[in-house]
């Protein structure tokens, strides 16, 4: 029987954000993350499970990539599988004591090409994080390779939709 606790110790990664033609990109090491999930509602065959998944950001990133102050991130996801396909959503909310808090929420869907390399899409909102920003809807592109049982490596790009104009790039590792 699977463990209704589920821990990701450690995620960090590299970012590179465009902004609109008048701002300067900023790229460096992002925040490491800190994440435990605990699922409260266990998927079957005709519901999906239902997790929290509460999560800490350690600000280890550089000048223009890190938020320079822990955060603190409040989502519900819910999930749901299917032979070699998974979606899941969800929404929360960020406590960002260095500029603002702001809400969030998303939702993706993800093919398993083996077990250990998937692909997959998301549609992603986050609200206005400081004063200069805006909220914005990202829509990304992503993959994660299992490399072992205890690391990956994960990346992504996207672009806004619409609000902030951002075009995003992530690679980084997730040790569990």
């Amino acid at each position: 029987m699977k463990s209704n606790l589920v821990c990701y110790p450690i995620r960090i990664g590299y970012q590179h954000i465009s902004q609109d033609e008048e701002e300067p990109a900023l790229h460096g090491i992002g925040d490491s993350e800190i994440r435990i999930k605990h699922r409260f509602i266990r998927e079957t065959t005709y519901t999906p499970q239902v997790a929290i998944a509460p999560t800490i950001g350690i600000p280890t990133g550089g000048f223009d990539t890190s938020n320079e102050k822990a955060w603190f991130e409040l989502p519900v996801w819910i999930e749901k599988n299917w032979n070699n396909w998974s979606t899941s959503g969800g929404a929360g909310f960020v406590i960002n004591p260095h500029a603002k808090n702001f809400v969030l929420a998303g939702w993706r869907l993800q093919h398993d090409f083996t077990e250990k390399l998937n692909l997959g899409a998301e549609l992603f909102y986050q609200g206005a994080d400081s004063d200069d920003n805006r909220d914005l809807t990202l829509i990304n592109i992503g993959s994660a390779c299992k490399l072992s049982e205890v690391l990956s490596i994960d990346f992504s790009v996207g672009h806004s939709l619409s609000g902030q104009p951002q075009t995003i790039a992530y690679l980084g590792f997730t040790l569990s």
